[in-house]
C-alpha cells in the first residue's frame, strides 16, 4: 500500500522525535560523563539537538496546516489575533 505525502511527514516526525529522545537522554544522562567527550563535541551535540527541535516544530506546523487554503489560514490567524 502506498503512503501519502502527509503520512510520510508524520512518519518523519515520529522518527525525528525518537532520535531527539535518544540524543537528549544521552546528553543529559550519566553515560556521557564516562565517555570524556570534549566540550566542543558536547556543544555540537547540543546544537544538533536544537536544530532537530526546530525541524520538528516545522514538521508539526506543516501537519497543522495540511490541506488548508491560504484563505482558511488567514481566517484562523485573524481569529487568533482578535480572540
Amino acid at each position: 500500500m502506498e503512503t501519502t505525502a502527509k503520512e510520510r511527514v508524520e512518519k518523519e516526525l515520529e522518527e525525528l522525535n525518537e532520535k531527539m529522545t535518544k540524543l537528549s537522554s544521552f546528553l543529559y544522562g550519566t553515560a556521557i560523563l564516562a565517555m570524556g567527550l570534549s566540550e566542543e563535541m558536547t556543544y555540537q551535540m547540543e546544537s544538533q539537538l536544537y536544530s532537530m527541535q526546530q525541524y520538528a516544530k516545522c514538521l508539526q506546523k506543516r501537519l497543522r496546516i495540511w490541506g488548508k487554503t491560504d484563505k482558511e489560514l488567514r481566517e484562523i490567524n485573524e481569529a487568533k489575533r482578535i480572540g
